[in-house]
């Protein structure tokens, strides 16, 4: 008689780390308007005041580079930085918990809320951005529930790091990586941007 392989263990997945709230992610596009406006603006102040145009003396370059760039700093460093009170906003802060089973998911929000859904009802998992929570999608196309951002490469309760869509698909093989393609797609789109910008805005700043 063949022996059936015992069903997987229950997965207990935590946050692996911090991630951005809202205002934290919306910080760089303001940081990025920022950089570029401070460049024009103390190109025209110092012209103003009658400092030459051409090569600034060193201090005065990385004063201008500190002030242009230390929003984006800031936003770079948020997952540090959100640990401090005054810059608790950058992050969030909900204790989530996601659950697999055998039988469904678990979704629990700190103490106080807990969303159950069996595999039956899931048609997918959707990511719609890197920063914003992962879409349960049910097989009416309506949003079931939504799994926190922190949530999508969390790590095993008590073990080392993983994956989402990998400990999703130890339960559920029809649902591995259902939407996970936008995630990548949206981080190399944001990356380019914010490396373009960087480089213009850095010479605008050290150059001129």
């Amino acid at each position: 008689m063949i022996r059936q392989p015992d069903p997987p263990a229950a997965r207990v997945l935590v946050p692996r780390g911090t991630v951005r709230s809202r205002a934290g992610s919306a910080l760089l596009w303001v940081a990025l308007v920022w950089a570029i406006a401070f460049a024009f603006a103390a190109d025209a102040l110092l012209g103003a005041v009658g400092v030459p145009r051409g090569p600034r003396p060193w201090p005065l370059a990385v004063l201008l580079a500190i002030l242009g760039f230390g929003p984006l700093v800031v936003w770079l460093f948020a997952g540090r930085l959100g640990r401090l009170q005054p810059f608790g906003w950058l992050v969030e802060h909900d204790e989530a918990r996601l659950i697999l089973d055998t039988d469904g998911i678990t979704i629990e929000h700190g103490s106080s809320q807990t969303a159950r859904i069996p595999w039956s009802d899931i048609a997918e998992f959707r990511i719609v951005h890197p920063t914003k929570p992962t879409r349960v999608i049910g097989r009416d196309g309506t949003v079931l529930a939504e799994i926190p951002a922190n949530l999508v490469t969390p790590k095993i309760e008590g073990n080392g790091e993983t994956r989402l869509f990998d400990e999703i698909a130890t339960f559920q093989p029809r649902l591995a990586g259902s939407s996970e393609q936008v995630l990548q797609g949206a981080v190399i789109v944001a990356v380019i941007v914010l490396l373009a910008v960087l480089a213009v805005v850095g010479v605008v700043l050290l150059t001129r």
